[in-house]
């Protein structure tokens, strides 16, 4: 993303018009995102994988998130108005697979 791009994210968008934002590893951080309404959420996250035979790294693998991190993702919507997450999974999907907390990524790395 260029800095006048991320700029004009932090911007209050026009009067009468509601952001929607696909829910990333991004939103986990403490970034506010002015008068967003709705979360749309895979509850997925990108992983770097390390191969133990060849001792490198490997492509981003696509990975469950935890419910933590999906719970984190919710908090950037309704920060100054009533907001909704929409969690791609059913709930008990959710609640059964969905490991409580992420891996630490130094756990993950060794």
């Amino acid at each position: 993303s260029t800095p006048s791009y991320s700029a004009a994210l932090l911007e209050a968008p026009k009067e009468g018009t509601c952001r929607v934002y696909l829910a990333s590893k991004a939103a986990e951080s403490s970034l506010t995102l002015p008068k967003v309404k709705i979360a749309i959420d895979f509850c997925l996250r990108q992983a770097t994988v390390q191969d133990q035979t060849r001792r490198q790294l490997e492509l981003p693998l696509s990975q469950w998130t935890s419910r933590a991190s999906t719970n984190q993702r919710g908090g950037r919507v309704g920060r100054s108005s009533a907001g909704l997450v929409l969690r791609m999974v059913p709930r008990e999907f959710y609640e059964a697979v969905l490991p409580a907390y992420d891996t630490p990524d130094m756990e993950q790395a060794s």
